[in-house]
């Protein structure tokens, strides 16, 4: 159920309201590049310029893109309205990133007025602040765009666009890594942020699409980087690649299981089990051989890689391509296979079921 947020304030009680439900926590973030806190400190000498106030304009338009985003969430947790709202700045940079996050908190309550005196109508702001009607002007305008198929985002600083208007189409982008995209610390910055404002499960939506699946595996391993740097890891989106019957999406389970999760669960023990079964299943299963004959009848076996695409002897279990030298699995330089994956996740089992039992002593 959908509320209209009435009211967003930083005290934890609001005068002549009463407070019936609370929902929780409610918070949102947005990762800009950390140059213009840069430049706007860096400008603090000319303090009558235009140029302070000209970023402290780009900094209250995102803050008001900010907390819009945080009153949708709100909102759709049934709130109406939000308190105890506290704004933090954060620097995120390293691993070649620079970047600063700015994230919003507050609870999101249900609350009713004290009196029948104060018009629920008229609690909160009465009017439209000029740069959030500009956005969503703008916003409007390149979705609509976007719905043209004849539109193909070529640059990086189209994923900003994306990102600045909040729009989450994972179509473009995997169309965009897969075609278009080449990796320097730049770039991969703004990937990562893109990826940084996503949720949980935005993501798993976007790993599972025919699109990611079906992408080139040395493309993939920019996902991959993007996705340790979360600390993503669901361990039943893998097993779900895994069970898949071609090999596209089992070369992607097998990549995604080099990563980790920040915790584990006793849930993730009962996973375990079912990871070893698919693992075994796809011993022997690949690669898929082919046949060919030539004009003198001679037999030629063989399988395709699905990274180069060049056709391998059958008695070979890797690639020979020089820039490629996948396994059978389409995994680049053998960094993951059924093999290998077992004994790692074998080992990490045993670990943790002492350390649960441990723990529960």
């Amino acid at each position: 159920m959908q509320n209209k947020i009435q009211l967003v304030t930083t005290t934890n009680t609001v005068e002549g309201w009463e407070i019936v439900k609370y929902y929780g926590v409610v918070t949102h973030q947005i990762v800009i590049g950390a140059n213009i806190f840069r430049d706007v400190f860096a400008s603090f000498r000319d303090i009558f310029g235009g140029a302070v106030r000209g970023y402290q304009k780009d900094l209250d338009s995102m803050q008001a893109v900010l907390l819009q985003q945080l009153k949708e969430k709100a909102s759709n947790m049934g709130a109406n309205m939000i308190i105890a709202l506290k704004l933090d700045y954060e620097d995120v940079s390293g691993g070649g990133k620079s970047m600063f996050m700015i994230t919003a908190t507050g609870t999101a309550v249900s609350a009713k007025p004290l009196s029948a005196v104060i018009n629920t109508s008229e609690v909160g702001h009465l009017d439209v602040n000029s740069n959030k009607l500009n956005y969503e002007i703008l916003k409007e305008r390149y979705i609509a765009s976007l719905k043209n198929r004849s539109i193909v985002i070529e640059s990086i600083d189209s994923i900003k666009k994306l990102e600045y208007y909040n729009i989450y189409n994972y179509s473009i982008i995997s169309n965009f890594i897969d075609k278009h995209y080449y990796h320097n610390d730049h770039n991969f910055s703004i990937l990562y942020s893109y990826f940084a404002t996503s949720s949980r499960d935005q993501i798993n939506k976007f790993l599972l699409t025919r699109n990611v699946i079906n992408i080139k595996n040395n493309k993939f391993e920019i996902i991959l980087k993007i996705l340790k740097d979360l600390q993503w890891f669901d361990m039943p989106i893998i097993i779900g690649l895994l069970n898949e019957r071609s090999i596209q999406p089992v070369s992607k389970g097998l990549y995604l299981l080099l990563l980790e999760p920040e915790n584990y669960t006793k849930y993730d023990l009962q996973n375990f089990d079912k990871l070893f079964q698919l693992l075994n299943s796809l011993k022997g299963k690949y690669p898929a051989e082919k046949v060919t004959k030539n004009l003198i009848g001679k037999v030629k076996k063989y399988w395709t890689c699905i990274n180069c695409d060049q056709d391998i002897p059958i008695e070979l279990n890797h690639c020979e391509t020089p820039s490629c030298y996948s396994n059978i699995y389409g995994v680049i330089q053998n960094k993951s296979n059924p093999d290998s994956m077992i004994s790692i996740y074998s080992e990490r089992k045993r670990v943790l079921e002492r350390l649960f039992t441990e723990n529960s002593i």
